[in-house]
């Protein structure tokens, strides 16, 4: 019976918890850190996104239907 006594009142503390996490503030936004002079990488990155944004393209080319060609 104590044991019962005792799983009760842990359930309780634990309930209490619970309750105080979900009632408390968010924390505090912190925007990112401002990295100091150019973007790294930037220039691969605009290499990297001409690549695909041709190879994109050249697929939705090859993919889509060809004209209709009147006759």
């Amino acid at each position: 019976m104590a044991l019962l006594g005792l799983v009760g009142i842990m359930k309780d503390i634990l309930m209490l918890d619970t309750v105080k996490i979900i009632n408390s503030d968010p924390p505090a936004y912190r925007p990112p850190p401002l990295s100091k002079g150019g973007e790294g990488g930037s220039s691969l990155k605009s290499i990297f996104n001409l690549i695909i944004t041709s190879y994109l393209d050249t697929v939705k080319i090859i993919n889509s239907d060809p004209p209709l060609i009147p006759g």
